[in-house]
């Protein structure tokens, strides 16, 4: 969407506004940047929203989309992988050997110092709602 924003209407201002939106957590920030944006460019606006926060925002995603926004790994890898499409073909195969041993070492590493066998988000997910349950009378 940032590349069709971007061809599509040729201002930076847009291009930075949607950016904000788009990486924005609080949907506060969100509306903040919307609103700007609408003030900016009316009809990127009302593009943007036909299509759906939810479908391009962190702020109203479904679900966790970290850094990504795409559910296809063909889009996702080549979104890592813009920047070495023009070199040789050894040399992007040793970017993406080492791209992908920095995740898996990053993901192993952070796994070990775990004190649970469930994910840091997990096991909060759990200790929060086992905080709420209590407020839960039978």
């Amino acid at each position: 969407m940032a590349q069709n924003i971007k061809k599509d209407y040729r201002r930076k201002d847009v291009n930075l506004l949607f950016k904000q939106a788009w990486k924005a957590y609080p949907k506060s920030e969100f509306k903040e940047a919307m609103l700007e944006m609408m003030k900016v460019k009316r009809v990127a606006f009302k593009e943007l929203m036909n299509v759906g926060p939810e479908r391009f925002s962190h702020a109203y995603s479904p679900v966790r989309r970290y850094r990504l926004m795409t559910s296809s790994i063909a889009e996702s890898m080549n979104s890592c992988l813009v920047h070495v499409h023009q070199m040789p073909i050894t040399t992007m195969i040793n970017f993406i050997r080492d791209m992908l041993q920095k995740w898996f070492y990053k993901r192993r590493t952070k796994a070990e110092k775990s004190q649970t066998q469930l994910t840091p988000w997990a096991t909060e997910l759990i200790k929060q709602r086992n905080i709420d349950s209590k407020k839960y009378t039978t």
